[in-house]
């Protein structure tokens, strides 16, 4: 997953930084309407309007807004295809990541199972429907780099490789 947080630096020169409020509805409209699987994820990029980052090494799969610094993309993990959204804000770190958990039980009509701890995220947690939901966050120049993981229902042996590997 070291290449998609990558695109958001590397592919966007001069993008600017975007509100949790925009992060959120690009993971609700594309990660997590995506679920189970993700198939579909091109095509629900696409009506976001995200596009295509060229070059990618995942070819249809990393996706971008024009000039803001936000992805979402799939990514292959040994635990089977997660989403991912990726995206840089001045917002409050820990509400952002908030959001996002409020969106993921909203959206799967499910609430939280399990926490798993970890010392370098800033939750893991799955969800009643299976789903694991994960927030990392880096600060780097005084804006926050939040990177949003959802994966398909997984197994306890899957979540603890998704985390911990």
């Amino acid at each position: 997953m070291a290449f998609v947080t990558a695109c958001v630096s590397e592919s966007v020169q001069a993008a600017e930084g975007v509100s949790t409020g925009v992060a959120v509805s690009v993971f609700e409209r594309t990660c997590l309407a995506g679920l189970p699987n993700f198939s579909n994820f091109a095509t629900l990029a696409g009506g976001v309007g995200l596009q295509k980052v060229r070059g990618s090494s995942v070819p249809d799969q990393v996706f971008q807004l024009p000039d803001q610094l936000i992805i979402a993309s799939l990514a292959e993990t040994p635990s089977g295809v997660v989403c991912v959204v990726t995206f840089e804000s001045e917002d409050n770190a820990q509400q952002s990541g908030q959001a996002f958990l409020s969106a993921g039980t909203r959206f799967t009509s499910s609430a939280i199972k399990k926490r798993y701890p970890s010392s370098f995220l800033e939750y893991a947690v799955q969800l009643s429907n299976g789903s694991l939901i994960i927030h990392e966050l880096r600060e780097k120049n005084g804006a926050y780099r939040n990177t949003m993981i959802i994966s398909g229902p997984v197994t306890d042996q899957e979540i603890r490789t998704l985390i911990y590997n």
